[in-house]
């Protein structure tokens, strides 16, 4: 079976090698919490001019604000931008019918590239704004079809809750499940990665330790608590971003 690396060496070892392909996979979790540093190292780590990569960034900030945030980190590449790494902004409009035309044709433009691999960040953008769970869903199935048929690997990215990743339906087509969080009390916060899902292969289930430095995510292989990780994830939780995480990106 091909695997792809995950961008962080620990986490292969928990997916005993890395992550399927092709497959989709959604990264999730609350606002801030390290989804798109998580999947640009991922990309920068796989992204080739012959097997590209196609990120549609749905987020309010500009496609220069998201590259720019990953600059001070070890793994980006300007130099790969534009060569084997593609950006493209798709906003969200006022109705459903608007949202899923813009989307499907930014997704035909990445198919002009045929990439290896593609981002939709964040997708849960245009989950909210249509009114039928099982329509969208169903478009979902159709838009990535042409994609999983060139053996690309598609990541949705986007801030599902815990308790939306347990009732969402919807995200039974993925073939993999990340889901990141904060763990632990307000005056000692820890961030925390869950593989909830993946297909294909084996994998170490439990909550793992991560914490973000200049080489992105580094994940810690030593188990967290189970008691303090079933006090910290509730339905509705906010997350609140430590110093830290705030001084890294002020630099």
């Amino acid at each position: 079976m091909q695997k792809i690396s995950a961008g962080i060496e620990n986490l292969n070892l928990l997916l005993e090698g890395g992550i399927p392909i092709p497959s989709v996979i959604i990264i999730a979790g609350p606002e801030g919490i390290g989804k798109t540093t998580f999947i640009h190292q991922m990309i920068f780590e796989n992204a080739t001019p012959e097997k590209r990569a196609f990120y549609l960034n749905t987020s309010s900030k500009p496609t220069l604000e998201v590259i720019k945030a990953q600059r001070p980190f070890t793994f980006f590449d300007p130099k790969r931008i534009g060569y084997s790494l593609f950006y493209a902004d798709v906003k969200t409009r006022k109705t459903e019918k608007e949202n899923q035309a813009a989307l499907s044709e930014k997704v035909d433009l990445a198919l002009s590239i045929v990439p290896a691999y593609i981002v939709i960040d964040s997708f849960r953008d245009f989950r909210l704004t249509t009114t039928s769970n099982y329509k969208f869903w169903r478009f979902v199935r159709q838009m990535i079809k042409p994609l999983t048929e060139l053996k690309s690997t598609v990541f949705l990215v986007g801030e599902w809750g815990w308790e939306e990743i347990e009732k969402e339906r919807g995200l039974s087509l993925a073939d993999g499940i990340f889901y990141l969080t904060q763990i632990g009390s307000k005056t000692r916060p820890k961030m925390g990665l869950h593989i909830l899902k993946m297909k294909k292969t084996t994998f170490h289930d439990g909550w793992y330790p991560y914490n973000l430095n200049e080489n992105g995510l580094s994940l810690s292989l030593a188990e967290m608590d189970e008691e303090e990780v079933a006090a910290s994830i509730k339905p509705h939780k906010k997350v609140k971003r430590v110093s830290w995480w705030e001084g890294f990106f002020s630099r």
